[in-house]
């Protein structure tokens, strides 16, 4: 665990509350985790992150499909009709995972990988040998998820919620929890620093995904730069957080690796996504989303949940030199200018798309405004 700069998925802009910030690093999960902690001495501070970053082990521990000993390696090495249970978290995380592939109507699937798996395979043993009536020991957690959660199906998976058992309904079945894992581990890191009662925190996990919150009391907020997909090193805008998560994918950092579910194919014309809610797991399933969905498919989910936000980043056909409306209840909210850092721009309220197209390239927000602004508005750290 040591100091750390920024990460090159977010830019930090800055915190404008009047404490001194703490930050640390540690790796995990094939990225770089930083917690940012403010209302506490230094020691307390570190303590608290030292605990933090062990929750993050233990988690990767579970869902790592490249650790044999995991909960998914257990599920991905079912064959048909097989079952194994799993510990309470990571079938929160499948079921949180099945919830949205639900809502986004398939554009989110952790089961992808399966379609890539080829034909069926031979039975085998299963992962848990005579144990699989055993339940797995794990500490038991409060749902993160909406309401509505209860098992059902995942893809070629069954879930039973009351005993946690997965079941794969045919041969092959892959899980891949890239998407949402990192969501969902942070969601429980920020459970851990709420036992350390650390008031103003942010964290984040890598390229993908960061929570940011603010002591009660405190009229206070933290600025996240969104990056440019085409310039790394440059800004599209900078957004204000107070207790909202933000997640963004893209095909430029880990090449184009994002295809829809639905059919097979890349993002058409998308080149990145962001999402903000409440919970890290939903903006990071959402984001990745996002990306394959079409402008009406994010501006009606982003509708139907009002306290979710999208951002896209999109390539369109032709030049367009003016302000144009996107498909859905379209206005203009901010645009980007030929640099890729964001300049102001008003507009009337109650439209749930916004568009701003430069040359070939279109930034489109959906649901609560972004409120963009080019520059955080006092100095970075």
């Amino acid at each position: 665990m040591t100091a750390s700069s920024t990460n090159s998925g977010f830019r930090i802009g800055g915190f404008d509350g009047a404490t001194p910030i703490h930050r640390f690093a540690h790796a995990a999960m094939a990225c770089r985790w930083e917690v940012w902690l403010a209302d506490c001495s230094t020691e307390y501070a570190r303590a608290a992150a030292r605990a933090a970053f062990a929750e993050i082990d233990r988690l990767e521990g579970e869902l790592s499909r490249f650790i044999r000993s995991s909960d998914v390696a257990r599920v991905n090495s079912l064959g048909a009709d097989q079952s194994v249970v799993v510990g309470a978290e990571t079938f929160e995380c499948l079921e949180l995972a099945a919830w949205v592939n639900r809502e986004t109507h398939g554009a989110f699937d952790v089961t992808v990988r399966s379609r890539e798996a080829g034909a069926g395979r031979a039975r085998r043993p299963s992962p848990d040998g005579e144990s699989t009536d055993r339940p797995k020991r794990s500490r038991s957690v409060e749902s993160l998820a909406p309401p509505v959660l209860g098992g059902g199906t995942l893809g070629r998976l069954a879930l039973d919620h009351k005993t946690r058992r997965v079941t794969a309904l045919a041969g092959d079945v892959q899980i891949d929890l890239g998407g949402i894992g990192k969501g969902y581990a942070l969601d429980q890191m920020i459970r851990v620093l709420d036992d350390w009662s650390i008031g103003s925190l942010l964290v984040h996990s890598g390229q993908s995904t960061l929570f940011a919150r603010c002591g009660a009391g405190q009229d206070s907020h933290w600025t996240v730069g969104i990056r440019n997909p085409e310039r790394p090193s440059s800004a599209l805008g900078f957004v204000r957080l107070r207790d909202q998560a933000l997640s963004g994918s893209g095909q430029t950092v880990h090449g184009a690796h994002i295809v829809d579910p639905r059919t097979g194919q890349p993002p058409d014309g998308g080149i990145g996504a962001w999402a903000r809610s409440s919970s890290a797991a939903m903006s990071d399933a959402l984001s990745t989303a996002f990306m394959v969905m079409s402008d009406r498919e994010v501006a009606d989910y982003c509708r139907a949940h009002p306290d979710v936000a999208g951002l896209r980043r999109v390539a369109v056909a032709g030049r367009v030199d003016r302000p144009v409306d996107g498909p859905v209840d379209g206005r203009v909210d901010h645009r980007v200018d030929g640099q890729g850092a964001a300049a102001g721009g008003v507009a009337g309220s109650g439209s749930h798309a916004h568009a701003m197209q430069e040359g070939s390239l279109r930034l489109i927000s959906y649901g609560q405004d972004w409120n963009l602004a080019a520059a955080p508005g006092y100095g970075e750290f």
